[in-house]
């Protein structure tokens, strides 16, 4: 499985190559989307017209609001508690 975490446009054009360099039966793409600041609505729409250029085998996209730790959280507990449940079963 390739696991990449981006946080901005270049990082996913990134992980776009090296998913065709490094190719695998699943691919997880997790975006940290930018607060809701000025310049945030440009990068955050360019992160919606290159996800359409791969297709994913799983995609979590996590928008930020006020604090970064919240969010690291958020993407801790979608990663481990979909793993937890496939190992009791």
């Amino acid at each position: 499985m390739n696991l990449f975490i981006v946080e901005s446009p270049f990082q996913l054009l990134s992980a776009i190559e090296a998913s065709h360099t490094f190719p695998s039966d699943s691919n997880l793409l997790i975006i940290k989307y930018l607060p809701e600041q000025k310049n945030s609505s440009i990068n955050n729409s360019q992160f919606d017209l290159l996800i359409k250029l791969k297709s994913w085998d799983k995609i979590i996209k996590i928008k930020h609001k006020r604090s970064y730790f919240l969010s690291d959280l958020k993407l801790l507990f979608c990663i481990i508690v979909p793993q937890q449940i496939k190992t009791t079963n």
